[in-house]
């Protein structure tokens, strides 16, 4: 009885293990072009990212200036400061630096799908290793 208990359970093993390396073996070439585009997609989130912080730092901060030319020899130039222009562009400076930051999180995902992507083909790798050592099929 103890002996066609552990065959049983050794059966049910190697039909996990299958199951296993059949499902983690599906789409190989789904795996790399998905990958490749996790790649991509995760440098192009980074790149908005340093592309929006890099355009909030050199926006125009609102004042606004006015040059004029009086004779050959004198030129005035005059600088407003208008406190709601130049709160516009401080709200439109936070929203795409807010939006920057926002794209570290599709990055994220990506990366973690990637390791998982990886993981995944080592779980593949390792359970056919032991289909093909124990001679199971």
């Amino acid at each position: 009885m103890e002996a066609s208990s552990g065959d049983h359970k050794e059966m049910e093993r190697n039909q996990v293990i299958l199951k296993i390396n059949y499902v983690s073996s599906q789409n190989t070439i789904l795996y790399h072009v998905g990958n490749t585009s996790l790649i991509l997609i995760e440098i192009a989130c980074y790149a908005v990212l340093l592309i929006s912080i890099c355009l909030a730092i050199y926006l125009p901060s609102g004042e606004i200036e006015a040059t004029q030319q009086v004779s050959q020899d004198v030129t005035v130039t005059t600088s407003m400061h208008i406190k709601e222009i130049m709160e516009g562009y401080m709200i439109i400076k936070t929203m795409i630096v807010i939006f920057g930051i926002f794209m570290l999180l599709p990055a994220y995902i990506c990366r973690t799908l990637r390791r998982k992507n990886h993981k995944l083909k080592e779980v593949n790798k390792l359970s056919g290793e032991y289909i093909k050592d124990n001679n199971i099929v």
